[in-house]
């Protein structure tokens, strides 16, 4: 296989390019290049690597694989320097690790469908795997809308803890395999929703009553749906490809993706935005998700080789992440698109109006849990590293 890997300095505005005919040939150069360091080490942090595949070599490889799994994605490949996708990662772990067994077929840019309809094209395996967020995976697996409460995950380490924890496993993931459609690959930290206003209604949303009777764009998600309702805001139900447009209209005033979502969003998003003030309500995660049927048609052995290659690619998902944040925050500056960080005390007015504590609450725990104890087991949870760490 031939891989390019392309060492991008950003913070120069140059772009050095090493390729290489085989991955011995590109480790013998980084080697010479760095002492007795790969490219990962010698390399300031911001750098990346992307991969990519000579297509005679795919064709043969997919000619030989005993199973194809088709990988959906919202999101283009090539940007892979502001959208932490982790197509080629994957794509090459997978095939490597099955030792040819598995081809990946990456269908990027929405080509295989976005959001909930994508999500249903999975369960009912027309799909193999896809991207998708949290919230628009919801429809589908009620259970991870407990991570859409606000303001009960302080950090990024604390949300990767519950996510890789045995409780939100026996609590929450368990509950979704059992009803036999979809199982988790891995999870993508991309970073917490904000509260963003729309180029056209270009306000700074500090507090709660800045988005009171204005019309908030929410994903298919009941909790997001209830907490911008318990702020005052006119929740309205968009699906992600229609937001641009929706910016553009008028039809909306406001929405809550990441940084990172925001400027990967569809038709040109990050040209339609006003201020990104950063609430950090809800992690916005993402997850990519197999079909249940297409992985028991695997032999054992290659099925355990999948998931081990998801594990690898969700650790090297964990390093990169950072420099994809960094990257979006700084081309906002560049084009002019200003960002907030509330207060303590604007923060506190959101605790006290919208938190996870207050009562309105409960009845969500309950519906998804069983008993809204174990939602304490979850806060918990929370606290514990399970031997991942965010870079």
């Amino acid at each position: 296989m031939v891989y390019t890997y392309f060492i991008v300095f950003d913070e120069f505005k140059k772009t050095l390019i090493l390729m290489t005919t085989t991955r011995r040939d590109f480790i013998t150069k980084t080697t010479t290049l760095a002492g007795a360091s790969l490219v990962a080490t010698w390399f300031p942090a911001w750098v990346q690597a992307a991969i990519q595949f000579n297509p005679a070599d795919e064709v043969l490889r997919r000619e030989t694989a005993k199973y194809i799994m088709t990988f959906a994605s919202p999101y283009p490949s090539e940007d892979w320097r502001v959208s932490p996708h982790m197509h080629q990662e994957l794509k090459q772990n997978i095939q490597e690790l099955t030792k040819g067994a598995v081809f990946v077929e990456t269908l990027d840019k929405g080509r295989g469908g976005v959001g909930t309809d994508l999500m249903a094209d999975v369960a009912r395996n027309k799909k193999a795997a896809a991207l998708v967020s949290v919230s628009n995976l919801t429809p589908t697996a009620k259970e991870l809308d407990i991570l859409n409460i606000p303001f009960w995950l302080d950090d990024e380490q604390s949300y990767l803890n519950l996510i890789t924890s045995k409780v939100f496993d026996e609590l929450i993931l368990q509950k979704i395999r059992a009803q036999g459609h979809l199982e988790p690959l891995f999870w993508y930290l991309p970073g917490f929703r904000t509260a963003t206003s729309t180029k056209l209604s270009p306000r700074t949303i500090k507090v709660p009553s800045d988005i009171k009777d204005s019309v908030f764009r929410v994903p298919p998600s009941i909790m997001l749906k209830q907490l911008y309702t318990m702020a005052g805001a006119k929740a309205r139900k968009i699906p992600w490809k229609h937001v641009t447009q929706a910016s553009m209209d008028g039809a909306i005033q406001a929405m809550d993706p990441s940084v990172v979502g925001l400027y990967s969003g569809p038709n040109g998003l990050r040209n339609h935005l006003g201020v990104i003030s950063k609430i950090n309500s809800v992690y916005d995660g993402w997850i990519a998700v197999v079909s249940q049927e297409w992985m028991r048609q695997l032999d054992s052995v290659t099925r355990d080789q999948v998931k081990a290659a998801a594990d690898k690619t969700f650790r090297e998902h964990l390093i990169k992440r950072g420099s994809v944040n960094e990257s979006c925050e700084r081309l906002f500056n560049e084009q002019g698109v200003r960002t907030y960080t509330p207060t303590t005390d604007e923060k506190q007015q959101w605790y006290q109006q919208c938190g996870h504590s207050r009562p309105e609450w409960d009845r969500h725990k309950k519906n998804i849990l069983g008993d809204i104890g174990l939602f304490d087991k979850l806060l918990d949870a929370a606290k514990h590293s399970n031997g991942y760490q965010v870079s």
